[in-house]
């Protein structure tokens, strides 16, 4: 059922007889942020408050929600740390988590609520967004164009696949389970930044074609790099980053050529 994640009501209904709540409903997107930025806040800030909301009212108190590692923004030395200090994040998207995290701290000190908030690095995997890098680029070489490669291709994202991700939400709502009422944060990455230009290769390579690039500006909002410390997580809930993105992106394009029925074919 599609439903507003802001209307109280439904979620009322919804978490009657919840209970764990995962909340995972969000306004994705750094570069679409700079267009309309009052409809992040609204999903993403207003939008987790309406879910907290709800969870009071029909007392479910273990809660898991999605945070993205975009809140740390360009000063955060490498490796990311949650309790690093100063965040500046760089984009409306960024900004709108950011303060939804905060609306998690302010209700789990309030309504004694277990919530686990999961920073989430550059998930990619089976059926992510078109406009997402990796199936964007998978697309392009399959169909003989060239990859429209933002910068110089040395930027550096920690990318984790899909199924590491599931791992760690997994993970989390066993930790609501057993810890004790209060908001905690969780990096959930592979703990291996790399580079742009290195995931274009792998891409190639899985799809057996050479790719060609059309090199377009910096995009304003994207950071130079990414990196998770995900020593937390593995202390605490257990996780451990098991796809590789060398296995992931074979993975991937396999999926792609079977799921859309393209051929490769080599470009100069």
């Amino acid at each position: 059922m599609d439903a507003d994640v802001r209307d109280p009501e439904h979620l009322l209904a919804l978490f009657s007889e919840a209970d764990t709540v995962i909340h995972l409903a969000a306004r994705p997107g750094v570069r679409s942020s700079f267009d309309d930025p009052g409809a992040y806040v609204g999903l993403n800030v207003w939008g987790t408050a309406a879910v907290l909301e709800a969870c009071r009212r029909a007392g479910v108190s273990r809660v898991v929600t999605a945070s993205s590692s975009s809140v740390y923004g360009e000063t955060v030395p490498a490796p990311f740390a949650e309790d690093a200090r100063d965040l500046r994040p760089t984009s409306p998207y960024a900004r709108s988590k950011l303060a939804a995290e905060r609306v998690c701290q302010r209700h789990a000190a309030r309504d004694g609520l277990q919530i686990a908030v999961l920073r989430f690095f550059s998930v990619y995997g089976p059926r992510q967004r078109p406009d997402q890098a990796i199936m964007r680029f998978t697309h392009q070489l399959v169909g003989g164009g060239a990859l429209e490669r933002y910068g110089d291709g040395r930027a550096e994202r920690d990318y984790t696949h899909v199924d590491d991700v599931v791992q760690g939400i997994l993970r989390a709502v066993q930790w609501t389970a057993c810890a004790a009422p209060g908001c905690e944060i969780f990096n959930i990455g592979s703990g291996r930044p790399v580079a742009l230009e290195e995931v274009i290769a792998l891409i190639g390579r899985a799809g057996g074609a050479k790719p060609r690039i059309a090199a377009r500006p910096e995009q304003w909002g994207d950071v130079r790099r990414t990196h998770a410390d995900i020593s937390k997580a593995r202390a605490i809930l257990g996780y451990e980053p098991r796809v590789s993105i060398e296995d992931g992106i074979a993975r991937f394009v396999t999926w792609y050529e079977d799921t859309y029925g393209f051929e490769p074919r080599a470009t100069a």
